[in-house]
C-alpha cells in the first residue's frame, strides 16, 4: 500500500528504510535523548509504563535495562516496527507487551498506567490528533500519574509546520493535565527540542467535551 494512503507514518518514514532506523538513530545520538525520559520519569518498581509510538522498542528496552521491575507496554500502528521490537526483546530475554494501535484511540482501560511516555512522535501529528492523543493519555493514567514527552519543538521542522513548546504546553493544559512543565533542551540535529511533563490530578475530568483551539 502506498505510504500516502496509510493511516500512520511508518517508524522510518518508509517500510523499506526500517532496517536502517535503529543504527541511524543510534549514530545521531537518540539514546541520550531517550535517557532524559527515563531519568525524569521517576520510574519505580511495580509501576506500569506506557510508551505511545514505541516504534522498534528502543526506549522500552532501555527502560527495562534501567528498571527491570517496571512493567512496560508499547503501542505503535506500524506492524513491521512492532515485529522488530518483539524480536529484540526476545533476544534480550526481556518481557514486553507490544500492541498495535493508534495513540488517539488507546486500547486500555481508564487509570491503567502510572506513566505515559512519548519520544519524538508528536511532531508527526496535526493539532487535533495531538490533542486527542494527549486526552487519551490522560484517561489511561491513574490519578497522580504523569506524562513525559521529548520532541522537536519549533514552528518549522525540515521546511514544514511542526510542534512548538508553547503549543505543547497549551494542549497539555487544555485536555486536563495539571502542573504542565515545558523545558527547552540543547539543540539536536540542528533543531530545537523540548522536554515536557504534566500530571493527572485526582480531580481531572475525563474527557473534556470541548477544547479551545491553539491560536
Amino acid at each position: 500500500m502506498n505510504n500516502r494512503n496509510r493511516a500512520y507514518i511508518p517508524a522510518a518514514g518508509y517500510d523499506a528504510a526500517l532496517p536502517l532506523y535503529d543504527p541511524l538513530t543510534t549514530w545521531v545520538g537518540a539514546p541520550a535523548r531517550r535517557r532524559i525520559l527515563i531519568e525524569r520519569g521517576g520510574l519505580r518498581a511495580g509501576q506500569r509504563v506506557l510508551e505511545v509510538g514505541c516504534g522498534t522498542g528502543e526506549l522500552l528496552l532501555a527502560i527495562k535495562r534501567a528498571h527491570p521491575d517496571v512493567e512496560v507496554t508499547g503501542l505503535d500502528p506500524d506492524p513491521l516496527a512492532l515485529e522488530r521490537a518483539r524480536a529484540k526483546a526476545e533476544r534480550a530475554g526481556v518481557q514486553l507487551r507490544l500492541d498495535r494501535g493508534l495513540g488517539d484511540a488507546l486500547p486500555y482501560a481508564d487509570g491503567s498506567f502510572a506513566r505515559a511516555l512519548s519520544s519524538f512522535m508528536l511532531h508527526h501529528l496535526d493539532g487535533a490528533t495531538q490533542r486527542r492523543l494527549l486526552a487519551e493519555a490522560l484517561r489511561v493514567l491513574a490519578p497522580g500519574g504523569s506524562i513525559h514527552v521529548i520532541d522537536f519543538a519549533q514552528r518549522q521542522l525540515f521546511g514544514r509546520a511542526a510542534q512548538s513548546a508553547e503549543k505543547l504546553a497549551f494542549d497539555l493544559r487544555e485536555v486536563g493535565f495539571s502542573a504542565a512543565q515545558v523545558e527547552p533542551q540543547p539543540r539536536w540535529l540542528l533543531q530545537r527540542i523540548v522536554y515536557a511533563s504534566a500530571t493527572r490530578a485526582a480531580s481531572a475530568r475525563l474527557p473534556r467535551a470541548r477544547s479551545a483551539r491553539w491560536p
